[in-house]
């Protein structure tokens, strides 16, 4: 059995819904040249802003995994039978937010999230955290 991936070339514009449209063409390419996998570069849906110190309305930017783009992303991914890893900037249900990666598969939707909290140099309480998050997610992951 052989794997084909598609590695996504994307760079994000300012309009989020722009760049949501050139992800799913981006996975219809893919699908059309027989990929079974595509992965996008790091926030490449949004605009890399974090560059900064300290950006005042950067939850306004983040959305919940979760969320509307990632339910677009995994629709498509469905219908296309691809595995889909993306990059994008969450936001939990307590206001903090993450660089989160989700992978979505075509059956189960969202498979993993790996988060980095980069305010935290520790990958034993980074790792704790994404148990305490998503402990179904977790124990699957880990084969329990």
């Amino acid at each position: 059995m052989s794997i084909r991936v598609a590695l996504a070339q994307q760079a994000a514009h300012p309009n989020p819904a722009d760049n949501l449209a050139r992800a799913l063409a981006a996975m219809d390419r893919a699908h059309a040249e027989r990929a079974s996998v595509i992965v996008f570069p790091e926030l490449g849906l949004q605009r890399f802003f974090p560059q900064h110190e300290r950006v005042d309305n950067a939850p306004n930017l983040a959305e919940p995994v979760p969320g509307p783009t990632t339910e677009a992303i995994a629709e498509r991914a469905r219908r296309l039978s691809m595995v889909t890893i993306l990059n994008l900037y969450e936001i939990d249900d307590h206001g903090r937010c993450y660089d989160t990666s989700p992978v979505l598969d075509a059956v189960e939707d969202l498979v993993i999230v790996d988060m980095d909290l980069s305010q935290c140099a520790s990958c034993t309480a980074r790792r704790l955290f994404w148990q305490d998050r998503r402990p179904e997610l977790y124990a699957k992951w880990l084969g329990v």
